[in-house]
């Protein structure tokens, strides 16, 4: 295993054999002067700016879109189909919920996982994607009703603070993944500290995921029952909701180790050692 380079802060693998250095969990409050490798596949300098973080997330996704989107269908199409199909009572809906809420946060870990070990020249396979998302699976579960639960209470209160804690909260899942510590800490640190870079990215990546999710909801209860109806919404989640997914997920990753490489060097070796 390679040792992480000096000053590094925010991925140390959790193995016992390092210690972690005295305010790991901190954000810094300067920006390190760190020599980033412009070709990193993963990393995007600060310098190449939103069209490198666009680049990334192009290549990223094309290189691996086999393993992701095998991902998704495990982690998105099977939670969503089930939701569509079971009968309206408490017991099969809270299953329902249970299962997707749990799928989603494996397809977090799974997904992270496998475009990591591409960036580093490790081919990705699906078996270990998904064993390593389900062996993270209850921390990551917990974190995303934690920002889910965070969002909803904003958003009934009013619109704006949901929106706030929504990108607030963006980069929580792949903080976790890459097992830096107090991950809500961290998104919400690096969104403060970089707010019009966040917004933008977040945005762009999984903006387009709300949106589809928004207007289902709309169009849902604009539209009554039916069996017609129920399997065109359906189609519809699958056919335009699983790319959104795979775009919600790489873009939130690549914004998370492009923010945290501004505030320490790291390299997708070291965030490989981390998983």
């Amino acid at each position: 295993m390679t040792s992480p380079p000096p000053g590094y802060r925010g991925y140390l693998p959790d193995d016992g054999l390092a210690a972690r250095p005295e305010g790991f969990s901190e954000i810094a409050t300067q920006p390190v002067v760190a020599e980033l490798d412009p070709d990193d596949p993963l990393i995007n300098p600060a310098a190449a700016g939103l069209g490198g973080w666009s680049r990334r997330v192009r290549v990223v996704i094309a290189a691996n879109w086999r393993p992701l989107a095998a991902i998704a269908a495990v982690c998105y199409a099977l939670p969503v189909t089930l939701a569509a199909v079971i009968p309206a009572r408490f017991g099969p809906l809270l299953l329902s919920l249970l299962v997707s809420v749990t799928l989603q946060a494996v397809g977090w870990g799974a997904s992270v996982w496998a475009i990591t070990q591409w960036a580093t020249g490790v081919p990705p396979s699906l078996g270990g994607a998904l064993a390593y998302g389900f062996r993270r699976g209850p921390l990551l579960v917990g974190l995303n009703l934690l920002a889910s639960l965070l969002v909803g209470v904003g958003t009934v209160a009013l619109v704006i603070p949901g929106l706030y804690l929504w990108f607030a909260t963006s980069l929580v899942m792949p903080a976790a993944v890459f097992r830096q510590e107090q991950p809500v800490g961290a998104s919400f640190g690096l969104f403060h500290r970089f707010p019009g870079a966040v917004l933008a990215r977040v945005g762009l990546a999984a903006g387009p995921a709300l949106l589809l999710r928004i207007t289902l909801v709309v169009i849902t209860l604009a539209g009554g029952g039916g069996a017609g109806f129920t399997l065109a919404t359906l189609a519809g989640r699958l056919v335009i909701g699983m790319p959104l997914y795979v775009l919600a997920i790489v873009g939130a990753a690549v914004t998370h180790v492009e923010m945290t490489a501004r505030t320490a060097p790291i390299t997708s070796a070291s965030l490989l050692a981390a998983l």
